[in-house]
């Protein structure tokens, strides 16, 4: 388990190095929200997420740009990247569910 924490640690630092560009055509009002599948992520965050299991894919627009979020689920650990559309990471949530103590 401690390697799946290490793991989002370390796409979410190679995440921030990344400055190449890359583009998804869709039309979108200023802070709409839309659910994309994996395969309309710009080629930069593919690339970046190669081998990861996303569960879901977002784009919306931020004063007039771009924002992907991706969220990334494993066991108790829930991480939220939020990129440009360069792949450029904003910001990343990080939720780690509570578990119950068994008696």
């Amino acid at each position: 388990m401690h390697t799946r924490h290490t793991r989002f640690l370390r796409l979410a630092v190679t995440l921030l190095a990344m400055s190449v560009g890359g583009t998804a055509l869709l039309a979108l009002d200023d802070e709409e929200e839309r659910e994309i599948a994996f395969s309309d992520l710009p080629q930069v965050i593919q690339a970046a997420l190669d081998g990861v299991d996303v569960d879901e894919a977002e784009v919306n627009m931020k004063d007039g740009k771009r924002v992907y979020e991706v969220e990334i689920e494993a066991d108790d650990v829930e991480v939220e990247l939020i990129l440009a559309e360069d792949g450029r990471l904003l910001g990343v949530e990080i939720e780690v569910e509570e578990k119950e103590d068994e008696d």
